[in-house]
Parts: C-alpha cells; structure tokens; sequence
C-alpha cells in the first residue's frame, strides 16, 4: 500500500485447518531484515515490533481463522502511522499526515460513520486531541508500547485530527 504520507504492506494469514497452527511471516513480504517493524494484527489488535536482533514472530492461528497483519518500518525519532481501525487496509482511509514541531495533523476520508482509532508512533505522549474542532478527553488516548499511541473516536465520512504533545 502507498499513500503520499507513507508506505506499507498487508499480509493475510489463513488457516484452513481444524487443528491450531503456528505461522511465520511470508517470504514473499518486502522486508529488509536489517530494519525495525511495527506489526499490526487488525482483528485482534495486537501490536509488536520486529528488530533485526530478535527473532522474527510466529503467528499463531486458531482454526478456520485468518490474521489480517500490516507491517510498516519504524521510522526513529519521527511521529508516523502504526496502524488504524477505520479500514481492512489500515491507513488507507488517511488522506493527509502533516507532523509539526510538537504536533500532527491528520485527514481521513472513510465514506462512512465509524468509531476506531488510529495509532501512532509519537516522540511524546499527547497532551492534546482534537478532532473535527472538537476537543478530546484524554481517555481517549491508549498506550500500546512505548512511544505508540492510539487514539479513538469517531469519523463521520471524513475526520480531521490534531494531536499534541511535549
């Protein structure tokens, strides 16, 4: 997937069977094993990174049950999309990424009402949402692992999000 913001690929692992299986990754994935990855279970909401030192994971499927991931790389030191709720491409409905100095802006185009979030990678933990005009209680901000946030709230067709941070 490719948008003007950024890059990333999806991978459908599907198990047939009616026993558990354990998958690895697909070879045919464009991933430098040299690089960090943030892996994103769209289904289950699970979040890991991948590091060249470590291991790279075994997915774990029950049976006739499929795992939606989206693998993006990390990108240090610079606020980017982890992942999203909104859509099974998790980021295509984002049709602008604007990181500032202490904060970004971002655009979603849906098409539809929905409630989901989006999460990022911040250099810091936010201090301020405000979608649509409209200010945001902190609850709404989840940590999911160091340094990644997500945030949830509701698009109405098209959504536009500000977030800050110190």
């Amino acid at each position: 997937m490719a948008r003007s913001w950024g890059r990333w690929q999806l991978a459908g692992l599907i198990n047939w069977g009616d026993a558990y299986v354990e998958r690895a990754l697909p070879t045919s994935l464009d991933l430098d094993i040299k690089n960090a990855y943030h892996l994103v279970d769209f289904w289950e909401k699970r979040y890991f990174q991948i590091k060249p030192e470590n291991a790279w994971p075994v997915i774990h499927l029950d049976p006739r049950s499929v795992v939606l991931l989206s693998l993006r790389p990390v990108v240090e030191d610079k606020p980017h999309i982890v992942g999203s709720t909104f859509h099974l491409s998790q980021g295509g409905e984002i049709s602008a990424f604007n990181p500032d100095k202490n904060c970004l802006s971002v655009e979603f185009v849906l098409g539809r009402s929905a409630l989901g979030s989006v999460w990022l990678a911040l250099p810091g933990k936010p201090v301020e949402v405000v979608v649509d005009n409209v200010r945001l209680d902190l609850s709404a901000v989840h940590t999911i692992a160091a340094g990644i946030y997500a945030i949830t709230f509701t698009v109405q067709d098209k959504a536009n999000l500000h977030i800050s941070w110190l």
